[in-house]
């Protein structure tokens, strides 16, 4: 039985199942979501855990209700969670990043289970786990059977969050600080992509990744 000792909670697998669950991470603005996308344009399923708990907070989610009431209509647009509200209070405190989590995560855990379950089911051989939290803790799980870190210079991830995502400086500075150094996982991975060129690069990089994982599995692209 494989046991996942960080973001993924027991799960048992049988000895001999033959399908390999490999986690995805990295900071954010660091392109992981980039290389998600590599793998989903080449049939790979991708299940991800930072979207899923998005969808938890949308009205009618499963934390919507829990989230509000610990944090108030101050975090509240329109009567809908606003992440970008909830984001900026909690990132600056992390008092206050505990206690979501400790909301939020139980519940993507829940769900990443199921959906690898259905994957599982469905007879696919390879799996990823999108998720900035995979190995937080500097453990890598027994759950996965391998680890892809995605890296790059912090300023780079910085700049990414003002262009692309709005942020201030102080912003993206507080959420990148927010999180374990990504540098601090770099151990633990199986396959590290260094992403401070371009898109194309992280494509090229990525893509060798994905023959690697079918050249093992036997698959042909």
């Amino acid at each position: 039985m494989r046991k996942h000792m960080g973001l993924i909670p027991d799960m048992p697998v049988s000895s001999e199942k033959q399908t390999r669950i490999i986690g995805l991470t990295g900071g954010t603005g660091s392109g992981k979501s980039e290389v998600a996308k590599v793998f989903l344009n080449h049939g790979i399923p991708v299940i991800n855990a930072d979207q899923i708990g998005h969808e938890l907070l949308y009205p009618g989610g499963a934390a919507e209700t829990a989230v509000m009431d610990a944090f108030g209509d101050s975090i509240c647009t329109n009567g809908a969670i606003d992440r970008k509200k909830l984001g900026n209070l909690v990132f600056g405190d992390p008092r206050l990043l505990n206690q979501l989590n400790a909301l939020v995560h139980p519940l993507i855990k829940r769900e990443v289970v199921r959906r690898c379950a259905k994957c599982i089911e469905e007879g696919h051989d390879l799996i990823i786990i999108d998720a900035a939290l995979l190995a937080e803790d500097r453990q890598k799980s027994n759950f996965l059977d391998g680890l892809i870190v995605v890296h790059c210079l912090r300023e780079v991830r910085i700049r990414r969050l003002i262009e692309q995502r709005g942020l201030t400086r102080e912003e993206a500075v507080k959420r990148v600080q927010a999180q374990t150094p990504p540098e601090c996982k770099l151990p633990l991975a199986d396959w590290v992509i260094e992403n401070n060129g371009s898109l194309a690069e992280l494509q090229s990089k990525t893509e060798l990744i994905i023959e690697e994982l079918r050249n093992e599995s036997g698959e042909h692209s």
